[in-house]
């Protein structure tokens, strides 16, 4: 805990509990009576790659370890998830359910209707960003939340701004 949030615990505001993922599975591992079992895991995936593996994304955390200790594992594949590198597959072998996202395209008279509720500059502004991407496809996980999202927001996302130039 830092500087900047010791006062709340110094004035029992609030409360420091510390998540050390190295010890989340130890009573499991151990064999103690305490230990509580994993009954099914739903997990987002990629598309298997041709020897038949899976990764689990960007945010891989400790989704190996549930999986390998869940009695059920629940595969959810989702083709915009980016295919990651090392340790953070698994092959399709260990899931004992695949369920697979329809692909959806995102076209455009999807998106002008989730700007639809925007004021008209506002919209125009939104969609000439969204047009210099060039593909909607990206705004698939966002949908109708983008006419909530700020422009700048949106650039950014998009890879449309320039780095801010730090000195």
């Amino acid at each position: 805990i830092g500087d900047f949030a010791r006062h709340v615990t110094d004035d029992r505001r609030g409360t420091y509990l510390p998540n050390t993922f190295s010890l989340g599975f130890k009573a499991e591992d151990e064999g103690r009576p305490e230990k509580e079992e994993i009954d099914v895991l739903m997990v987002a995936v990629t598309p298997p790659d041709e020897r038949g593996y899976c990764t689990f994304g960007p945010h891989y955390w400790n989704k190996g370890s549930y999986a390998r200790r869940a009695r059920t594992v629940i595969a959810e594949v989702d083709p915009l998830l980016p295919r990651m590198h090392g340790d953070c597959r698994i092959h399709v072998s260990k899931l004992d359910h695949i369920v697979e996202l329809p692909d959806t395209p995102v076209t455009r008279e999807m998106v002008e209707e989730w700007l639809a509720p925007l004021p008209p500059e506002r919209r125009a502004d939104m969609m000439s960003i969204l047009e210099l991407a060039g593909d909607f496809s990206r705004l698939a996980s966002v949908g109708p939340l983008i006419a909530f999202v700020e422009p700048d927001v949106l650039r950014r996302y998009l890879g449309l701004m320039e780095p801010p130039d730090f000195v």
